[in-house]
């Protein structure tokens, strides 16, 4: 049986001692010069074959599945910037990432959570998942620089030195890991197949695709699994911590997340926002409705007009502008009127907002009665508080239509 990269005792073989062939081209591999699973040389089960996973760095590489989607850096202008290495990035291992991100091979990692050997050749599923299992390696490992891996060789063997020349064991075992110990694979598996589904701009964007990760958590929280969890607590409940065995919590999946992030860009691709010529072009719609129904304009067109301009004027999304207290509203007019001050409208917004823990909260939002393009905010705030009370209307929430 091939040594592991484990040790028992001084007599063992220490993982950074393993030579061994590349699964894929049969060259010399050390931890100096490829990666190297962490169960290589064990079995997991009687059913399952030996682990051989072991490569050169340049040989471990995406599948032939996996579209391989980088985000390409771009300039101000939107040019391609190349940078150096570009070419390897995130398509190649390089030497010594076992060592600085845990490493079980695609087949270790079908035995953890599949419970059988893959057959790339003859089962689809099989190919699939080790393309999925490659990609979500790459990544992890690529959440650090070449640089920052390449610095740590050295270092490994030095203490490898010294600790032959002074007969102790200098560095922990690598593996073997428990069968089912899978440090997030299964997660991470799950979040890029949720980042290649279709969206408007191709692929969904990776802030609609991390949301797996939520859900995971949240579901390991339900789950029997949490039991594990221990709550560490200063009598508070805003002073309670809890250590978690949950996968997509740990470590790797850490390090998994920062590799993906980085791959694809993390770019959101808002909404093309209204130039103002066309805000401008929209609200003058609404002005000569006005103009020419006066008071009788109906009372939806004049919501219309209200919940464009203070979506627009106050930066709101469209549940929050739907969240106007027509009575706060109809008392900040009254009021400002009084005074002659038609400056600004301190904007009522009343409901439960996610970041408030979905505690019910008022809140008012100052904005300029006139903007600097010249937009009549408090004009038409007045208009739609006397349109309102036309039909009784004096409380609840402005937009009803």
């Amino acid at each position: 049986m091939r040594p592991d990269l484990g040790y028992s005792g001084w007599r063992g073989t220490k993982w950074w001692d393993l030579v061994g062939p590349c699964r894929k081209c049969q060259s010399r591999v050390t931890f100096e010069s490829g990666i190297i699973c962490a169960n290589y040389g064990k079995t997991q089960g009687l059913s399952f074959k030996v682990c051989d996973g072991m490569w050169c760095a340049k040989c471990f590489v995406p599948s032939r599945l996996d579209p391989c989607d980088i985000a390409v850096p771009k300039d101000f202008t939107g040019a391609t910037i190349q940078e150096l290495e570009e070419s390897e990035r995130f398509m190649q291992a390089r030497p010594g990432d076992h060592m600085c991100a845990s490493f079980q091979c695609p087949n270790c990692q079908s035995q953890n959570f599949r419970g059988r050997d893959l057959d790339v050749h003859m089962n689809i599923a099989d190919a699939c998942f080790e393309s999925l299992c490659r990609r979500a390696t790459l990544d992890a490992f690529w959440a650090r620089s070449k640089d920052t891996v390449k610095s740590h060789i050295p270092e490994v063997r030095f203490m490898a030195r010294y600790g032959k020349a002074l007969g102790f064991v200098p560095m922990p075992p690598l593996g073997p890991f428990a069968i089912g110990q899978h440090n997030g694979m299964l997660q991470a598996i799950l979040l890029e197949m949720g980042a290649m589904e279709a969206g408007r701009n191709g692929t969904v964007q990776f802030g609609t695709a991390r949301m797996i990760r939520s859900t995971t958590t949240v579901l390991w929280e339900t789950s029997p699994a949490s039991g594990t969890d221990i709550v560490l607590s200063t009598g508070g409940i805003k002073g309670r911590y809890i250590t978690t065995m949950c996968p997509s919590e740990g470590r790797w999946y850490a390090l998994f997340s920062i590799g993906i992030s980085v791959r694809k860009g993390d770019i959101v691709k808002q909404d093309r926002a209204h130039t103002l010529a066309v805000v401008h072009a929209i609200i003058q719609l609404f002005e000569d409705e006005f103009q020419e129904a006066g008071y009788n304009m109906p009372v939806q067109n004049m919501e219309a007009a209200l919940f464009f301009i203070i979506s627009c004027m106050g930066g709101f999304r469209g549940y929050e502008t739907v969240w106007t207290d027509l009575g706060a509203l109809r008392y900040d007019i009254r009021h400002f009127k009084e005074v002659d001050d038609y400056s600004a409208v301190a904007w009522p917004v009343t409901g439960r907002f996610k970041n408030e823990r979905g505690s019910w909260n008022h809140y008012m939002i100052p904005i300029t009665g006139i903007t600097g393009s010249g937009v009549r905010v408090f004009e038409w705030a007045q208009r739609a508080v006397w349109r309102l009370e036309l039909i009784g209307r004096r409380d609840g929430w402005v937009p009803q239509s």
